[in-house]
């Protein structure tokens, strides 16, 4: 049943690309045989990705059948949640990037999250 439906979520991987490929290089605090500083230590702290609701969520997903998901690969993982009898699929590579999908499923919200399983 799963197979049958995927959420079409196309351009979260891309967008998400982008913003890593503008990432600066790390920095490193403490050369070998120093003792580390928590000076040194702070003042080499980068950030660690996007701020505060810099990750979009999905609100309005789209769902074809699985033979019409070009972009994924038979064995790519999905995250396939079934509630009263109705069955979602939430490609792993699009989570990655969004981490959140809002969903409604038999009338209920629900809203699956890429670290769930975790």
């Amino acid at each position: 049943m799963i197979g049958g439906v995927v959420v079409l979520l196309v351009g979260g991987g891309v967008i998400g690309w982008q913003t890593l490929a503008g990432r600066p290089d790390p920095v490193t605090a403490v050369q070998p045989g120093q003792d580390p500083s928590l000076e040194a230590l702070a003042d080499a702290a980068v950030s660690g990705g996007p701020g505060k609701d810099g990750v979009p969520s999905i609100d309005k997903p789209r769902f074809v059948p699985a033979n019409k998901a070009g972009f994924l690969d038979d064995d790519d993982p999905v995250f396939g949640p079934e509630y009263r009898g109705e069955v979602r699929a939430y490609p792993q590579l699009v989570l990655v990037w969004h981490e959140i999908v809002n969903d409604t499923v038999a009338g209920k919200p629900h809203a699956p999250v890429e670290n769930a399983s975790a």
